[in-house]
């Protein structure tokens, strides 16, 4: 299949730029002049990956809480009553009344 040619791709581009144990070399030195050493600064990073995690994580642990707790507060409101009123001129409004409010289990003299 493959004849003299095919496509050749090249196997690295390392002429067009430094190699890869001179800037690695180059990375060193620069982190041994600002003080970090070559993986002195792994562990914070580290910790301070692990800290973001962790306050992520109780960010979305304390929103669960404040939605779980909201709608227990709605649970543990009393029921609405919604009632269809009569309004035209042959309806007795105050038979009504009075047999809504007993439905209801109020006093009928709050009316």
């Amino acid at each position: 299949m493959a004849g003299p040619g095919s496509q050749k791709n090249k196997a690295h581009k390392a002429g067009r730029r430094a190699g890869r144990s001179a800037r690695e070399k180059h990375r060193d030195a620069r982190d041994v002049v600002r003080g970090k050493g070559v993986h002195g600064n792994n562990k914070n990073r580290q910790q301070s990956r692990a800290d973001r995690l962790n306050e992520a994580k109780q960010v979305r642990d304390r929103k669960r809480q404040e939605v779980i707790h909201a709608k227990r507060m709605i649970a543990a409101m009393p029921p609405r009553v919604v009632a269809v009123m009569p309004m035209s001129g042959g309806v007795d409004f105050r038979a009504f009344w009075s047999r809504l409010v007993a439905a209801c289990g109020e006093d009928a003299g709050a009316a």
